[in-house]
C-alpha cells in the first residue's frame, strides 16, 4: 500500500571494506518515491540507516574512536566477518487495515492554512502528498511503515467511501507525542478534521531494533466467540458478514447515539434487536424468528490491549438447535398434569457439620454416627406446595417455531405459620413466630407458558404476598 519507492536516491552506497576500518556513523538514505514507471515523483521518501555493529546491537554512540579501532581489530583477529545492517528511525504497525501514514512538511502546513482560510490551494502542495509506502509484515502480521524521526510530524490517511476524495486527513502530530503503553484505554486519541470524537487510537512500544513501534487502533472491534456465522447490521446501512472465530473493526458513526448494531444469524434465520454495545458490561440478548423468540445471545464489551481500545465479544447463541429441527410428539401432549403436597407440619432442623469435622475420623473410617449439634429448627405450618402443567393446544407449535408452545405452567407455594427456633445456646429461644388466622403468612405463585426445553421461558406472573 501507500506509494511505491525505489533504491535509494542518491545511488550506490560506499561502504568501507576490511575489517580494519568501519562506518563511524550512521548513513542516511532516502528511499524515493516513484510512479508505476519508476519515475521519481514528488519530494522525499521512506527514510533509513546503513550502521555497522561492531560487538552488539547496542553500541554506544559516545564511543571513542580507539575504542572502535580495538573492536575493530579484535575482530578482525577472530576472523568476524563484517555486519551492515539497515535500520529504521521508527515504524508504524497498521491494526485497522485502511490507514496510511503521511509525512508532514511545510509546502503542507501552509495548504492547510490556506483551506482554513478558505483560500485556493496551491496545485503544487497538492502533487506533493504522497503517503508513505506500507509493506506486509510477517513478525508483525500486519502492514508497517517506515516512519521518520520522533521529532518529525506525520499524520494519517483513512481510506474510506465518505466524499469525494476518498481519504481522509488528520491532524498531525509527533511520534514523541504518543503514549508509551500496551494499547487498550491508555492510548493517544488521533484528532481529525471536523470530527469531535475520535475513531483511531495510538500507541508507542520500544523496540530493540528501531527507536519505537507506533500502532494505530480502532476504538472499538467486535469478536465472534460463536460457532456460527454472524451478520452484523448498523443502523446506518454498514454492514458485514463475520465468521466463527475472527475479528473485525468497528466504527460508531454518531457519539450521541453509540454504537448501535444488529446480530443476524444467517443459518438459523434469526436475528436481534438494535443493541447499544459502546459501554462496559454484558446484556444477554433475545433472538427471534419471524416475531418469535427461539433462543439468546451474550454481548459483552470489555476493554481492549493491543489490537484495540475496546473489544466486543459476542458468545455463542442458546437455544439456536431447537429451532432447526421439528417439534418431537410428548408423552403428555394435549392432555393435564398436576402435582400437590400438603403437610400439616413440616420440620426442619439445621445442623452445623463444621463443629465435629476437626474432632472425628474421616466418615470412610467411621465405625458409628456421628451426631452433630444443632443450631436451628424451623416449623412450616399448613405447608402445601403445587405445581400444575397444561398441554392443551399443542397441535398449534409449528416445526419452525418451537416457542410457539401454547402450554402453560403455574408453580404455587403457601405456608400458613412459620417458627424459627435459635438451638445453637445453651437453651432453646424462639427467635421468630407467626400467628395468622384467616390468612396465609406466604403465598407465592409463578405462571409460565411456552416450553421448557427451549433457552428461553416467558413468564406471565410472579406474585409474592407475605
Amino acid at each position: 500500500g501507500g506509494t511505491w519507492t525505489t533504491w535509494n536516491a542518491d545511488g550506490w552506497i560506499d561502504v568501507p571494506l576490511g575489517n580494519a576500518r568501519h562506518l563511524q556513523d550512521d548513513m542516511k538514505g532516502v528511499f524515493p518515491f516513484v510512479d508505476k514507471s519508476g519515475t521519481q515523483i514528488g519530494i522525499g521518501g521512506s527514510e533509513f540507516f546503513v550502521t555497522e555493529h561492531v560487538n552488539s546491537w547496542d553500541n554506544p554512540k559516545g564511543a571513542s574512536n580507539e575504542a572502535n579501532d580495538q573492536c575493530a581489530q579484535s575482530s578482525c583477529s577472530q576472523g568476524h566477518a563484517k555486519r551492515i545492517a539497515f535500520s529504521f528511525a521508527n515504524i508504524g504497525v497498521d491494526h485497522t487495515g485502511d490507514i496510511l501514514f503521511l509525512k508532514w512538511n511545510q509546502l503542507q502546513q501552509t495548504a492547510h492554512q490556506s483551506v482554513a482560510r478558505g483560500t485556493p490551494r496551491n496545485q503544487s502542495c497538492i502533487k506533493s502528498r504522497h503517503s508513505l509506502s506500507a509493506f506486509s509484515s510477517s513478525f508483525h502480521k500486519r502492514r508497517i511503515t517506515l516512519l521518520p524521526q520522533s521529532s518529525a510530524q506525520i499524520c494519517l490517511l483513512h481510506l474510506t467511501i465518505d466524499g469525494n476524495s476518498g481519504t481522509r486527513r488528520s491532524l498531525p502530530f509527533c511520534i514523541e507525542d504518543i503514549s508509551l503503553c500496551e494499547g487498550g484505554t491508555d492510548s493517544t486519541a488521533i484528532q481529525w478534521d471536523g470530527i469531535e470524537q475520535s475513531q483511531f487510537y495510538a500507541y508507542r512500544r520500544l523496540s530493540s531494533v528501531n527507536q519505537s513501534e507506533v500502532h494505530i487502533i480502532p476504538e472499538f472491534i467486535v469478536f465472534n466467540g460463536g460457532d456460527k456465522p454472524v451478520r452484523i447490521t448498523q443502523p446506518q446501512g454498514n454492514e458485514f458478514v463475520l465468521e466463527a472465530g475472527k475479528m473485525t473493526p468497528i466504527h460508531r458513526l454518531d457519539k450521541r447515539r453509540g454504537l448501535i448494531m444488529i446480530l443476524d444469524f444467517l443459518l438459523l434465520d434469526s436475528c436481534t434487536a438494535p443493541i447499544r454495545v459502546d459501554t462496559l458490561g454484558m446484556k444477554v440478548c433475545v433472538v427471534k424468528s419471524s416475531g418469535f423468540t427461539v433462543g439468546s445471545v451474550a454481548v459483552q464489551t470489555v476493554r481492549g490491549k493491543k489490537d484495540s481500545r475496546f473489544v466486543v465479544k459476542l458468545g455463542k447463541m442458546n437455544g439456536g438447535a431447537e429451532a432447526e429441527g421439528p417439534v418431537s410428539r410428548k408423552l403428555f401432549e394435549d392432555d393435564f398434569i398436576r402435582f400437590r403436597v400438603q403437610w400439616a407440619q413440616l420440620e426442619v432442623a439445621l445442623q452445623d457439620t463444621s463443629a465435629q469435622n476437626m474432632k472425628v475420623m474421616p466418615l470412610i473410617l467411621a465405625k458409628k454416627e456421628i451426631s452433630y449439634p444443632k443450631v436451628a429448627h424451623i416449623l412450616f405450618e399448613r405447608f402445601t406446595i403445587d405445581f400444575q402443567r397444561i398441554y392443551k393446544d399443542e397441535e398449534e407449535s409449528t416445526p419452525r417455531h418451537t416457542v410457539k408452545n401454547t402450554s402453560r405452567s403455574q408453580f404455587a407455594m403457601l405456608v400458613h405459620n412459620i417458627r424459627i427456633t435459635d438451638c445453637s445456646g445453651t437453651k432453646e429461644k424462639v427467635v421468630l413466630e407467626s400467628s395468622v388466622i384467616k390468612s396465609n403468612l406466604i403465598d407465592l405463585c409463578i405462571r409460565t407458558r411456552g416450553s421448557t426445553s427451549s433457552g428461553l421461558i416467558c413468564v406471565d406472573l410472579i406474585d409474592l404476598k407475605i
